[in-house]
C-alpha cells in the first residue's frame, strides 16, 4: 500500500510539509555524490552556513513549537551544532549518532517519548528501525538524492498516536522538488532505477506566503494552510505576424505627439 493508502486507513497521520525561504536554502552546486547520495562532508559545509542554521530553529519555532521531534543532520559536527542552536533558543535538545553509548541513547529517546526532550538531532541512526509515535515534527536538515531515504525520514513522524492527527515536516533542502510529496503515487521497479512520481511537475508547490508545500492539483486556487490565493502564471501573448520596421522621420514626428502615459 502507498503512503496515501495508509493515511486513508488511519495507519499513518497526515503530513504538513513546509519549505524554507530561498535565502535559507543551502547552495548545493558542486557537491559531488558518493554511493548514490551527496558527500556528507561537503554537504555539511553548505548546511552550516549561518542563514541555513538559523532557519532550522526559526522554522521550528514558527511551525512546530511544542511538538516533540527529530532533526536529521548531515554529519556529527552539523548535528551537534544544531543541538547547540536549539539550546541557545531555549529548547531542550540532544544529539545522538552511531557512537552514542546505548544507555545514553536510550535515555535520550525516552526523554523524547515522555516530553522531557523537545528535539533530538541525529545522524543516520533514526532513519529506520525506530518507532516513537509521539514524534510530530521532523526537520530535514540535509539533502538526499534517494527517494527511499526521503520517505524513511518523513515516516519517522507519521506514526499514529493518541491526540496526534498530523506531523509537521520542514524541508530545509527543497528535497520535495526532486522526490515529491510523501503521499504522491509512485512507480516502483526492481531494476535499480529510482521510483518515478506520476505527474511530478504538478506534484508539489511551495506557497510564497507561508511556505507550505502542497499539491496544486488538489488545491488549484488557494493554499490549504494559509488560505491565500495561488499566484497565477502570467501568460505573455505574442504576435508572430509582427515585423520590424525602420523608424522614419515621419514616424518619429508622429510618436513625439503621443502624450506620455
Amino acid at each position: 500500500p502507498s503512503v496515501a493508502d495508509l493515511q486513508a486507513a488511519g495507519h499513518l497521520v497526515a503530513c504538513d510539509l513546509y519549505s524554507v525561504p530561498p535565502s535559507a536554502l543551502p547552495n548545493m552546486q558542486g557537491v559531488k555524490k558518493r554511493a548514490g547520495d551527496y558527500a556528507v562532508g561537503a554537504m555539511a559545509d553548505r548546511y552550516q552556513a549561518a542563514a541555513v542554521m538559523g532557519e532550522v530553529v526559526g522554522s521550528y519555532r514558527r511551525h512546530a513549537k511544542g511538538r516533540p521531534g527529530i532533526v536529521f543532520a548531515c554529519n556529527i559536527d552539523h548535528s551537534k551544532a544544531l543541538r547547540d542552536s536549539f539550546r541557545k533558543a531555549g529548547f531542550t535538545a540532544e544529539h545522538i549518532d552511531g557512537s552514542t553509548p546505548h544507555e545514553r541513547r536510550a535515555e535520550t529517546l525516552r526523554g523524547l517519548s515522555d516530553g522531557a526532550v523537545d528535539v533530538v538531532c541525529s545522524v543516520a541512526v533514526l532513519t529506520e528501525g525506530f518507532d516513537c509515535p509521539r514524534v510530530s515534527y521532523v526537520g530535514v536538515a540535509r539533502s538526499t538524492a534517494s527517494t527511499a531515504l526521503w520517505l524513511q525520514i518523513i515516516g519517522r513522524g507519521l506514526r499514529p498516536c493518541a491526540g496526534k492527527d498530523r506531523c509537521v515536516v520542514i524541508d530545509h533542502g527543497a528535497n520535495y522538488r526532486q522526490h515529491g510529496l510523501p503521499e504522491d503515487a509512485r512507480q516502483w521497479s526492481l531494476d535499480g532505477r529510482a521510483p518515478k512520481v506520476k505527474d511530478k511537475a504538478d506534484s508539489a508547490r511551495s506557497c510564497p506566503h507561508c511556505l507550505a508545500v502542497y499539491c496544486p492539483k488538489t488545491h488549484p486556487s488557494r493554499c490549504p494552510r494559509c488560505g491565500k490565493a495561488n499566484e497565477k502564471k502570467r501568460e505573455i501573448k505574442t504576435d508572430e505576424s509582427a515585423q520590424i520596421r525602420k523608424i522614419t522621420p515621419e514616424m518619429r514626428a508622429a510618436y513625439s505627439k503621443i502624450p506620455p502615459q
